[in-house]
């Protein structure tokens, strides 16, 4: 059986199955376009018709990457967090998920980043505020 020098460390496992890699942020871009869709329907009863950007593919492609890229900041951020903290950061993104639905049709109205932008707004103001908020104060209470 081969045994560890002194100076090589063991390799790390990968766990997170299914979640890791780029399963997960295409899971959460198809369903902030499904949230689209189903206000779309709530709101109008039918989907829009193409614009003057085309059709409606290339919203839906805008809230994919609103989605995704939102997914990626909030798993950025609570990298290395301690499962309480994980918790209350969660459940800051599912509050914020809804405002971002709606932040992401208001950006609409400002062209194509301000859809982007309007749906990171409230993960960023609800999730990365609070976590990087946390993080600067430990680190000015940290004693040496």
């Amino acid at each position: 059986m081969p045994t560890l020098a002194d100076n090589q460390r063991p390799e790390a496992t990968r766990t997170g199955g299914f979640w890791v890699g780029w399963k997960a942020p295409a899971v959460a871009g198809l369903a902030f376009c499904a949230l689209q869709v189903a206000v779309a329907l709530l709101r109008f009863g039918r989907l829009p018709e193409g614009g003057p950007m085309g059709s409606i593919l290339f919203g839906l492609a805008l809230f994919f990457a609103a989605g995704a890229l939102a997914y990626l900041w909030v798993r950025a951020l609570l990298r290395g967090a301690s499962p309480t903290w994980r918790r209350a950061m969660l459940l800051a993104a599912g509050v914020a998920t809804p405002l971002a639905v709606v932040g992401s049709l208001m950006g609409g109205l400002l062209g194509p980043i301000g859809v982007v932008v309007w749906a990171l707004l409230p993960y960023f103001l609800l999730v990365g505020v609070p976590v990087l908020g946390r993080k600067v104060w430990l680190l000015a209470t940290r004693r040496n």
